[in-house]
Order: structure tokens, then sequence, then C-alpha cells
């Protein structure tokens, strides 16, 4: 009888229908999705300083992955712009909005290219290390997300064993890899972004005038002939990437908000005056309107201007 029971009980586990006990103590995949298509969309527009070209686009994507309940091809986005634009950022609002506990998720892989992947030659090493974690991965989680940062870094036959799992297979050594989630976040473009975003700027285009379709086919072309990250990559010919996403400079008013949020998260409630994030703001350094560091820096400047009003 207890056998019975058991496979009854298993079967409501695998339907979603009833809550695995454990669940209570670890994280459980099925449970642990708590996706709110307008919480992202909010998320992204009021946390994600000046960046209107992945607000929509990258909601559109994920929210559109995750109501399929069997998608044709893993979601594949790849984040481009300069250092401080948002890149992680953005990664991070997605991964909260997926998951219940966030980044803290252990469905959640994140490689950082140095660290991970800093030799080429032991790519041969990496290639079989990656291959066993992916896969291991999304067994125990079909909805996996996988994060490569500054992955114009990794050795390039690392990237391309990824296709395989990226394309339009029902099924690669017995396991579905199309719920999975896979961003990659580069410098690459980030030039090509600056400059024509700029160039806009002088001829009196409101930044909130680019279009995805101005830069994107850019982008694509540069991953792929520039060397580092997708030069040369079969992930760009066999076009498994779903969107190439800028990330444009910074203006002032999108850094001064970034000033406010962290004031705000050190102090939550207190109100400081224009003239106190503006002090902030005069250290940090502009070129033609735009932020040559994006919101890095905030961090550091707002800690050491509290000190100071400490004193």
């Amino acid at each position: 009888m207890w056998f019975v029971s058991f496979l009854i009980f298993n079967f409501l586990l695998q339907q979603g229908l009833c809550l695995n006990p454990l669940c209570y103590v670890i994280d459980c995949c099925t449970r642990s999705i708590t996706l709110n298509p307008e919480q992202l969309k909010l998320d992204l527009r009021t946390m994600l300083h000046g960046q209107h070209l992945a607000w929509e686009t990258v909601a559109n994507h994920v929210i559109s992955h995750f109501s399929e309940q069997t998608p044709m091809k893993a979601l594949v986005l790849s984040f481009h712009g300069e250092t401080g634009t948002g890149k992680n950022y953005a990664s991070e609002i997605v991964v909260k909005n997926i998951f219940r506990i966030g980044m803290k998720s252990s469905f959640v892989h994140v490689y950082h290219a140095a660290v991970h992947f800093p030799h080429v030659s032991m790519s041969h090493i990496y290639i079989e290390k990656l291959k066993t974690e992916i896969k291991n991965a999304v067994y125990l989680c079909p909805r996996a997300v996988f994060i490569f940062d500054e992955f114009h870094l990794m050795p390039p036959n690392v990237i391309d064993i990824l296709q395989v799992y990226l394309d339009f297979h029902h099924k690669v050594d017995g396991i579905d890899f199309r719920k999975a989630v896979f961003i990659f976040l580069s410098n690459l473009a980030s030039e090509n972004i600056r400059t024509f975003t700029i160039s806009q700027y002088l001829k009196g285009i409101d930044r909130h005038d680019i279009k995805l379709r101005d830069l994107e086919s850019s982008i694509a072309h540069t991953s792929l002939t520039e060397k580092g990250g997708f030069y040369g990559s079969d992930l760009i010919k066999s076009h498994v990437v779903t969107a190439y996403i800028p990330f444009l400079p910074l203006q002032r008013k999108h850094v001064k908000l970034c000033i406010h949020d962290e004031l705000q998260r050190r102090n939550m409630g207190k109100i400081y005056t224009e003239e106190f994030i503006d002090k902030i703001l005069i250290e940090l350094h502009f070129v033609n309107s735009f932020s040559e560091t994006g919101c890095k820096r905030v961090f550091e400047k707002v800690a050491f201007a509290l000190v100071n009003e400490e004193l």
C-alpha cells in the first residue's frame, strides 16, 4: 500500500500538483519559479535607468519564453555595452523575477570568463566540464538560467560547444534544453554603440528615439568579426542568438537616478537635496554629456560623500 501511495505522490510532484516537503528547506525547481510579467516590466523600467531598448526587448522575450510550455529553442540574450551601463544589473533583475530567491537560487549558474576560462591551452578541460555542468543543471531544472559574464574573453572553441544546447533540438543526450535561458554579457561593440549614440546626440536626436534596429545588425557583425567572444563563432552563423541588446552610454540624468537609488539603499526614506546629489555627480566624468563609467563608480562615490557628511 505504501508503494502505491509513493507512486501517486511522486506523480503529483512531477505534475506540480503538490509541494514536496523538502521544498520548504531546499530550492525546488518548479516551485521556485515566480515570474510575474507585469512586475518584470515594472522592475526593468524603474530600476534599470536609461536603457529603454532593454526594457521592452528583454521583458518581451523572457515573458514569451516562459509563457510557452514547450518553447522551440532556448532563450539566448546577448547584452552589449560599456562598463556600468547595467548589463549585469539587467540579468539580476531578470533572475530575481524568475526565481523566488533570485541570484541565490541553485538554478542560476554564473560563469566569469577570466575566472572559469582563463587559459586557452586548457580549453579541452573547460569544454568537458561545461558540458557536464550544463547537462546536470538542465536535468535538475529545465528552466535553469546560465549567465556568461565577459564572454568576449572566453576561448572561441569553448563558446562553440554551447550551440547544440541553444538550437532547435528536441533533445540532446536525452535532455531537453529548450526551456533554459542563456544570457551573454560583453563589452563587444560598445565603441559602435557609443559612437552611434553620440552622433545622434550631436544631430539633435533624442537618445530615447534610438531604435533597436539601429544597432542590432551592427552588434551582430562586430561580434562575429572582432577578436574575442563570438569571433567566427558557429553561434552567430547558426542564428541561435534570440536578440542582441545594446546598452547605451548614460547621461547625467540617468547617473543621478543611480545616485538616488544608492542613497536610498543605504538610508531608506531619508531625503537628500539636489545640491548633495550634484556634489556626488560632479565627482564622475562625462564626455559629450555621456558618462565614461556609467553607474559603476556610483557606489564608492556615494559611500565617500556620506562619510564626509558625517564628519
